[in-house]
């Protein structure tokens, strides 16, 4: 299962801050300066964000992506992303309940991914076994956190994807929050966590105990 890794890039120490395009109003993001992102659903209610598609769309080589929750509606967010993007999605899920879960997003990824020609694999902490283990029986939700990397690039993301996706704005409208996206410009905390999704993902990490590959939808 080598084939499935990343070696961890280089991080660029120059200034990659994305340059947002006239006119989308910071993609309906207000931000106080270089690399923050935030979008407030009181004040927006109509809309959703649309940075974090762009972010996506910036790609040249990879990407990868932390989140623990995965939905169908998700797919929106990956429609214009390059052919050739190789891309490893980092999730948790419990293994008895994988069907209502993550099944839904899995399959629209398939037809995408054919369509688009980019490569998508996809990890999960499986929190069944994690409960065998002698967690308590909600078990955690390991990663929980949300994070994003664009090539050389790390974001801390503050809500799962759904909440990024325009087309999701009206199913989400019953949980108002607020939602932000912060890129990292230290050289040394963007490795760092590089390397703490490397060590999830790798299968020689003492981590990987915890780890399920799900079905491959890449070729």
């Amino acid at each position: 299962m080598s084939d499935l890794l990343l070696a961890a890039p280089e991080v660029k120490t120059e200034d990659t801050t994305t340059t947002l395009s006239s006119g989308k109003e910071d993609h309906y993001c207000k931000t106080a300066g270089q690399g923050l992102w935030f979008f407030d659903r009181l004040e927006h209610n109509d809309s959703g964000p649309t940075i974090y598609r762009h972010l996506l769309e910036q790609a040249e080589r990879c990407i990868r992506i932390w989140d623990p929750f995965l939905k169908d509606t998700d797919i929106s967010l990956f429609q214009n992303i390059q052919a050739d993007i190789d891309i490893r999605i980092l999730t948790c899920y419990d293994s008895t309940q994988i069907k209502l879960q993550h099944q839904g997003f899995i399959n629209e990824m398939t037809i995408l991914q054919a369509a688009k020609h980019f490569n998508v694999k996809i990890a999960a902490i499986d929190k069944h076994k994690l409960n065998s283990r002698g967690f308590h029986s909600y078990g955690p939700s390991i990663p929980h956190d949300r994070f994003l990397f664009i090539d050389n690039r790390a974001f801390i993301v503050g809500s799962s994807l759904q909440y990024h996706s325009v087309e999701n704005t009206r199913i989400n409208t019953d949980s108002v929050s607020t939602t932000i996206i912060y890129e990292i410009q230290d050289p040394e905390q963007c490795n760092f966590l590089l390397n703490e999704f490397e060590s999830y993902w790798k299968t020689d990490s003492d981590k990987y105990q915890y780890t399920t590959i799900l079905p491959e939808t890449g070729v």
